[in-house]
């Protein structure tokens, strides 16, 4: 299943509709998986949720990020790529939250 995205934002902030499924690996590596982990807790997300996706892939640090990212996108619907970089920017990772952002920016 794909979901679209519409991303929308003033300033240094794009505007563009974006399935964000095929981008999730690249996003995975950039967040690694302490960062989307602090995400997805700080967002509601249960720890009986973030920690199976941690035993269901044991020592496989980016496929958690993977299949918690995936869960963040299907929970977060047509928001999850808006709430993904404005909870980076919350928590201090203006750095990845910079590159998610040029990730999801259509090329021309």
């Amino acid at each position: 299943m794909m979901v679209a995205i519409v991303v929308c934002w003033k300033k240094k902030r794009l505007c563009f509709s974006v399935d964000l499924t095929p981008h999730v690996p690249e996003i995975a590596t950039v967040l690694g998986w302490q960062v989307m982990r602090n995400v997805a807790l700080k967002s509601g997300f249960s720890q009986v949720s973030i920690n199976n996706h941690s035993h269901n892939h044991p020592g496989d640090a980016t496929e958690q990020t993977v299949q918690l990212l995936l869960e963040w996108v299907q929970k977060k619907g047509k928001k999850a790529a808006r709430e993904l970089v404005e909870r980076l920017g919350d928590e201090g990772c203006t750095d990845q939250r910079d590159r998610v952002r040029s990730i999801l920016q259509p090329s021309h």
